[in-house]
């Protein structure tokens, strides 16, 4: 997690250097929560080395990347590999993954069921509704 942590950090600081002299030590980044600790971290870190990351935190799947295509935003981080390249493929749009930070993979959920094994045909679960996350591995 600290090579993820150190290149993501370094990429902070990369798009810093080549931002305008109006707002060139402020990176924007679009999330899709911000209560991680993770990102308190980040921010610290940055700071350190005279950068300020303004998070932007959107309610869905779907703006952060049309924000980062329209510029809104420098970064985003919210996404697997597979979901990006689909989003791609049906807007049409030329975004490119410039490193990889945390992955924090999804869980199942329940207040009474303590065993995936206790699920039983016709139970009702609920899933993603996209193609990208209904990959099983």
């Amino acid at each position: 997690m600290k090579k993820l942590f150190v290149l993501f950090l370094s990429l902070i600081v990369v798009l810093a250097a080549c931002g305008s002299k109006e707002d060139e030590k402020t990176v924007k980044i679009g999330v899709t929560g911000v209560d991680s600790k993770v990102w308190e971290v980040v921010k610290k870190e940055a700071e350190k080395d005279g950068i300020k990351i303004e998070f932007v935190e959107f309610q869905d799947y779907t703006a952060p990347n049309n924000a980062l295509a329209e510029g809104e935003i420098d970064l985003n981080a919210f996404q697997h590999f597979a979901f990006l390249d689909q989003f791609k493929k049906d807007h049409k749009l030329k975004l490119s993954v410039v490193g990889t930070t945390v992955f924090a993979p999804l869980g199942a959920y329940s207040k009474k069921i303590k065993d995936i094994k206790d699920v039983k045909k016709g139970d009702t679960i609920a899933i993603p509704d996209d193609v990208t996350n209904q990959h099983v591995h």
